[in-house]
């Protein structure tokens, strides 16, 4: 059976039948790739940002999954690439349609951008910036490499890393309910453990590729490296202390749920025993007039 084949029986065992009816677009579009790459996944993009509009609206419910892109990219893209639609919609909600077709073109040495052009230019939130970039890719038809290196060069600021420290970038939502905080931890926990699968990969860790560029690397790129892992260090640990007081967090929330069921379960047993409550006083009054001072009358 071919793996295009075995996608499509898969398919047929989801339930939800929104969540077909999007695949089935998604891979309608994939269909008509014909080497026009930025173009096909700029329409992916499209759809991918309309599915995600779909399930926010609906608070999780459309798709019937916590991460519907995520879970639709396995049928989609060919290398399981969880993270792939959502990459595309990000495609499709930073750059515009002009951009796109820009980026299509043939460029003065016959090449086209490529997928990680759009990849690296994503990393630059500062949008003037990354319009320049993308003109000097286009115009001196840079490599992926060459941009790569390029963006590394910049500073902070022009790059835009520290946007949500001044308050530019999207503040996560805060949740207002037991379910809103259990999703959210949910899509999150599965996000980190995702990217920490690749990172922590020997083939695809820091310390593999710097062990295959570093001796090519000039002596201002080291530096920056050294800076940036050392950072990165001093956040990893703060992490680390984050997880643990989650950690608790969820210890207590554990316990109070495990009470709150202990609870549930005493009363249900006093229910089938006939062990009941005590009535009110009101109650007890009404009772007597009937010859039953256990009688749960309720007031009109």
């Amino acid at each position: 059976m071919s793996a295009e084949v075995a996608e499509v029986v898969a398919l047929k065992k989801v339930k939800n039948e929104n969540f077909r009816n999007a695949v089935n677009a998604f891979l309608a579009i994939t269909a008509k790739e014909h080497g026009a790459v930025l173009r096909t996944r700029y329409e992916i993009g499209r759809l991918a940002a309309d599915v995600k509009k779909k399930h926010d609206e609906s608070e999780g419910k459309h798709y019937g999954t916590s991460d519907p892109l995520k879970d639709m990219s396995s049928y989609v893209d060919a290398e399981n690439d969880r993270s792939f639609l959502n990459e595309c919609r990000l495609y499709f909600e930073i750059f515009t349609g002009d951009q796109m077709e820009a980026m299509c073109q043939r460029r003065a040495d016959g090449s086209t951008m490529a997928w990680n052009h759009v990849r690296y230019l994503r990393v630059i939130k500062v949008e003037e910036v990354r319009c320049k970039f993308l003109q000097q890719c286009i115009r001196d038809c840079w490599t992926a490499t060459k941009l790569r290196k390029e963006i590394a060069a910049l500073s902070e600021a022009d790059r835009g890393r520290a946007n949500n420290e001044k308050g530019q970038g999207r503040p996560i939502v805060k949740p207002t309910s037991v379910a809103g905080v259990i999703e959210q931890e949910e899509v999150w926990t599965t996000k980190l453990a995702d990217r920490l699968d690749v990172w922590n990969n020997p083939e695809h860790s820091l310390v593999a590729h710097l062990r295959k560029e570093a001796a090519s690397m000039t002596k201002d790129e080291l530096q920056r490296v050294s800076t940036t892992i050392q950072k990165r260090r001093e956040a990893s640990d703060d992490l680390v202390a984050q997880i643990q007081r989650n950690s608790a967090i969820l210890a207590e929330a554990i316990s109070i749920t495990q009470a709150a069921l202990e609870r549930l379960a005493d009363k249900e047993r006093k229910a089938q025993d006939g062990d009941d409550e005590p009535p009110t006083p009101y109650q007890e009054q009404e009772g007597k007039k009937y010859g039953n001072s256990r009688r749960r009358l309720q007031p009109a």
